[in-house]
């Protein structure tokens, strides 16, 4: 419908109608993201199925009768869009692959109240990807099989599908990062009352966890909070630029500077190495930014390049002073897990005890080492891994053959574990002792398409894309040194900042996505 006239008085064309399925969607994916967040970031076996049913439905919003004369043919169009969607076909061979661990399990888990042992399964083929037939979580204190995996990374496919196949209303994507912005920046508020309050010992009920907001973990709550800024940073580039449209030298961007400000902070109250580290990062990079963008007038360049060299000559002064010596060793010992020999271990123990693991090092090396010692322990978990779910049961063995994490009991004169792992505290070496080099191999080929078709398309991004990006960039590669894919708020925050990175793309000259 043509609004010339109206243009021609200086007014603004009144803006197209939302449609009403892509509605549908975005409140699902809103309230999936919401409960991830806030019910113990989806971590009982609860909470995760509600999760999973929450990200179902969104899915499922895609497709059922919605109402209104477009509900057919939108639901035609998701179903054209989601068949010419790669994850979706990666996503479906790694659901089908868990499933079949889940199926023909080659060890079985006995529970003995507060410990368990292994036991072989007769006859299990070595040329199939078996997995463990284990607890869900419902029935003992602990829990982790195939069907618990499946929902939690199947429910982050799925909210990742419907996000990116059926949402392509800008409008509607700019309210659903500026809910994530605020649903952050009361989580952070949370917090940080808790952390004055002194109340982070548990939440809803549940103990045991170095809680910080809704977070069990610290670390968790650093990483969420740090994709929070890239947020506020895709959205705030984003309004600023319609700003400098509208000839206004105030606006929302302002206010999510600030929200910024309060999540760096916020990270830093975590006391979280690593997230205190990557939200560091957004400080030049939030410069690099701005500057891409274009926005800033020429009178702005002098202060903007004054900050520039005061934090390149802190960064100089701290590189030429500090003790980095410390820092290249664990960086050392790091690349020396990649050169550790084969071993061998028997696959049934009686002595498992019931304790957490912490090593206070301040390195971990043992982890990986230990990782390592577990994937390559024959062909069949070099090729097919232990299954879905099944780190936590199998890593006591192997401890069990390793100094560092045993102690000679002198009654008995026999080893015995001083504590229990139960992750990699690296997702990639966590994916292949589970999955294998073959659903290692569908996951890490997911990932390498998204980037490779983000920088396909590097002709369309804008200063606030890159934002979105850089933060999902920054989520693998913290993944890469701590155990943060396997907390479904941030998987699902992380599959949000995909599809907002997607829907910010510059669009075609005839006004529509690809």
């Amino acid at each position: 419908m043509p609004f010339a006239s109206f243009r021609k008085f200086g007014g603004r064309a009144p803006a197209e109608p939302i449609p009403r399925r892509q509605k549908c969607v975005a409140s699902a994916a809103a309230a999936t993201l919401l409960w991830a967040t806030w019910a113990l970031t989806a971590s009982t076996p609860a909470t995760l199925l509600v999760a999973t049913a929450l990200s179902a439905l969104t899915f499922a919003l895609l497709f059922v009768p919605v109402g209104g004369e477009d509900s057919a043919a939108s639901a035609k169009l998701n179903l054209s869009r989601l068949l010419r969607f790669p994850l979706f076909w990666i996503g479906v061979l790694l659901w089908l692959y868990i499933v079949a661990q889940g199926c023909v399990p080659g060890l079985s888990v006995i529970w003995k109240e507060t410990s368990w042992s292994l036991k072989l399964v007769p006859d299990a083929p070595q040329w199939f990807p078996t997995g463990i037939d284990a607890p869900f979580g419902f029935e003992t204190s602990i829990g982790g099989n195939a069907w618990r995996e499946l929902c939690h990374f199947g429910s982050a496919w799925l909210l990742l599908c419907a996000l990116w196949c059926g949402v392509r209303s800008r409008r509607l994507w700019k309210a659903l990062l500026w809910a994530f912005a605020l649903n952050a920046l009361v989580l952070a508020g949370f917090g940080l009352y808790r952390l004055a309050m002194g109340t982070g010992a548990s939440y809803l009920g549940v103990k045991g966890f170095q809680f910080f907001s809704a977070f069990s973990y610290k670390n968790h709550a650093g990483a969420f909070f740090t994709l929070a800024i890239a947020v506020c940073a895709g959205l705030g580039l984003r309004q600023w630029r319609e700003a400098a449209r509208e000839c206004r030298r105030g606006g929302p961007h302002l206010i999510l500077l600030v929200f910024g400000l309060i999540f760096l902070g916020t990270v830093f109250a975590t006391k979280s190495v690593g997230g205190v580290f990557l939200a560091v990062c957004w400080l030049p990079l939030a410069l690099v930014l701005v500057a891409f963008s274009g926005l800033m007038s020429r009178d702005a360049w002098i202060p903007f390049g004054v900050f520039l060299l005061m934090l390149l000559g802190v960064a100089g002064t701290w590189w030429a002073t500090a003790d980095t010596s410390v820092f290249f060793s664990r960086v050392d010992q790091k690349v020396a897990v990649g050169e550790l020999p084969d071993v061998e271990g028997a696959v049934a123990r009686e002595e498992n005890p019931f304790e957490t693991f912490s090593l206070d090092k301040g390195s971990r090396a043992e982890l990986r080492r230990l990782s390592a010692k577990m994937y390559r322990q024959n062909t069949h978990t070099e090729i097919f891994g232990w299954g879905a779910g099944a780190y936590r049961w199998v890593a006591p063995v192997f401890q069990l053959s390793m100094d560092e994490f045993t102690r000679v009991d002198r009654r008995t004169g026999k080893k015995r574990l001083i504590s229990r792992t139960e992750y990699a505290h690296c997702d990639p070496w966590h994916f292949l002792v589970e999955w294998g080099a073959v659903g290692g191999g569908i996951f890490f080929a997911g990932v390498a398409w998204f980037f490779g078709w983000a920088l396909l398309n590097v002709r369309r991004w804008r200063a606030s894309s890159v934002a979105l990006l850089a933060g999902t960039l920054i989520f693998c590669a913290h993944a890469c040194v701590e155990f943060v894919s396997f907390n479904l708020a941030l998987l699902f925050s992380v599959a949000f900042l995909a599809a907002a990175f997607r829907a910010d793309l510059r669009r075609d000259g005839d006004g529509r996505s690809r």
